[in-house]
């Protein structure tokens, strides 16, 4: 607002939430909110029949909710039951939390660490240690090899690696047995041959 009084300084509250530059819409109680410091920060205050339209699920009735609590018990049902059929198969999964698909092969022996997610065509061999925090999509990981707080997609990772962590693995990456990739590190499209170490923070592409 442009005028020079007192009054100019704060805003009333009138809508539920107000949302500043540089900051996350946040909710707040019968208050005042003080106006930014500097003129070019502009403050959007966003009407209530507005918010209605947004947020849709402050009027869900109690069958719709019903019926979302059933999908998501079905979904959480079906999800514990492929954890449990792992663990009876001799698969170490250390949380709930982790997510595998059904499709997912795991040796005996491997330890699944808590949120880790595991999904479509993946294999993880005997003696792995994967997570915590990381997620393999059509990838393999051969015996021996730890894969912490990384992703990997559509590549194959040899036995006995050290992946992690913070390490972005991508497709079409293949290493040898004993390959470490530090953290940071991002590949694709890369051979990295018996005993290779990458640095911290590096980049490979197109490598032999």
């Amino acid at each position: 607002p442009s005028n020079s009084s007192a009054a100019s300084d704060v805003y009333k509250r009138q809508a539920p939430f107000v949302c500043l530059p540089s900051f996350r819409i946040s909710f707040i109680l019968d208050t005042t909110i003080p106006l930014p410091q500097r003129p070019s920060q502009s403050v959007w205050l966003l009407r209530k029949a507005e918010l209605e339209e947004v947020f849709l699920m402050q009027n869900i009735d109690a069958s719709a909710l019903a019926a979302a609590k059933a999908k998501l018990d079905a979904a959480e049902a079906q999800r514990e039951e492929v954890l449990l059929r792992h663990i009876a198969s001799g698969v170490d999964i250390r949380s709930r939390s982790v997510e595998i698909d059904p499709e997912v092969v795991i040796a005996p022996g491997a330890v699944i660490l808590a949120g880790t997610i595991l999904k479509g065509r993946t294999v993880i061999g005997a003696g792995c240690v994967i997570g915590p925090n990381t997620l393999i999509e059509d990838s393999t990981v051969d015996e021996g090899t730890s894969v912490n707080a990384s992703q990997v997609y559509s590549s194959h990772l040899g036995p006995h690696n050290n992946i992690g962590p913070f390490t972005h693995v991508r497709v079409n990456t293949v290493t040898d047995y004993g390959v470490h990739l530090g953290a940071y590190v991002e590949t694709k499209n890369s051979n990295f041959a018996r005993g290779n170490t990458v640095s911290p923070v590096s980049y490979t592409h197109l490598t032999l």
